[in-house]
């Protein structure tokens, strides 16, 4: 309930951004429209649409409007709408946009797991990052994640992780670490971004998770049994891994695999709202 009763309210505050007075277009047409009209949430290419777009029909019920969405893999009509009709005109690119997005986040993720999984990387857990459109954060990795991908952080309080720039902020790498590694609890792991191996050796000592970041993909490789022959830490690799290269990356010492592009740039489903009848 909480989950629709937030997608409702985002829906209030885009749609009061995109009609801060009225549709003058719905109004100067309003009384040759007709009720009842059935219109379609069409697909040019497959998407795939986890149960998460109940949330969607669940929202939309506020607004007066009746919507059933395909599950699983779908292309072509993937949803149907009924209800008030010049409401549905006045919320068409809204929902359109909102559908866009986090179809294009599910339809990606999707993809990749499956690549993975048929490629014998089951175990290799598929991440996400804090690469999200801001205001959006919660719908990317919601899809994301029932997509069949792990959500990573979801914020800055969830987990310590040092990267870069907090490096080059303190100047002394293994410092940083032990200060961190004082302040990790029980319930908040401590991971490390490292740019070569003498970083990734020295952060295995003290972090629960080291990651490669923008190593080339059998220097990840390398390194990442190099480490799991001395602890038991976790290995993400991450920076330029994509669906067309992600397989290159993997091997038994990986355990988890992040690209950002999943949440803030996938490749555009292409959707729109057409009359059915």
């Amino acid at each position: 309930m909480q989950l629709v009763l937030k997608l409702r309210r985002d829906f209030e505050k885009w749609l009061k951004e995109d009609v801060p007075y009225y549709d003058v277009t719905v109004t100067s047409i309003k009384d040759l429209i007709r009720d009842g009209v059935l219109f379609g949430i069409y697909s040019k290419e497959p998407v795939y649409l986890c149960e998460l777009v109940g949330i969607v029909e669940e929202a939309l019920r506020d607004f007066g409007i009746e919507a059933k969405f395909e599950r699983g893999w779908s292309e072509g009509w993937i949803g149907e709408i009924r209800g008030d009709t010049s409401t549905i005109l006045t919320m068409e690119r809204t929902l359109l946009n909102f559908l866009i997005h986090v179809l294009s986040i599910s339809t990606e993720v999707r993809k990749v797991r499956e690549l993975l999984n048929r490629s014998g990387f089951e175990n290799v857990r598929l991440a996400t990052t804090r690469k999200t459109v801001p205001g959006m954060r919660t719908w990317a990795k919601l899809f994301a994640s029932c997509a069949g991908a792990d959500t990573h952080r979801l914020g800055l309080s969830d987990m310590l992780m040092i990267k870069d720039t907090h490096l080059a902020a303190v100047g002394d790498f293994e410092k940083a670490l032990i200060e961190a590694s004082k302040r990790k609890s029980f319930s908040h792991k401590l991971e490390v971004e490292v740019r070569n191996e003498e970083q990734a050796l020295i952060a295995s000592k003290y972090a629960d998770v080291v990651m490669l970041d923008n190593f080339p993909p059998e220097r990840a490789k390398e390194v990442a049994c190099k480490l799991k022959a001395m602890s038991n830490v976790i290995i993400e690799v991450s920076g330029g891994v994509n669906k067309d290269n992600v397989l290159q990356y993997l091997n038994e010492c990986i355990d988890v695999v992040s690209m950002g592009y999943l949440t803030i740039n996938p490749p555009r489903v292409d959707l729109s709202m057409r009359v059915k009848e």
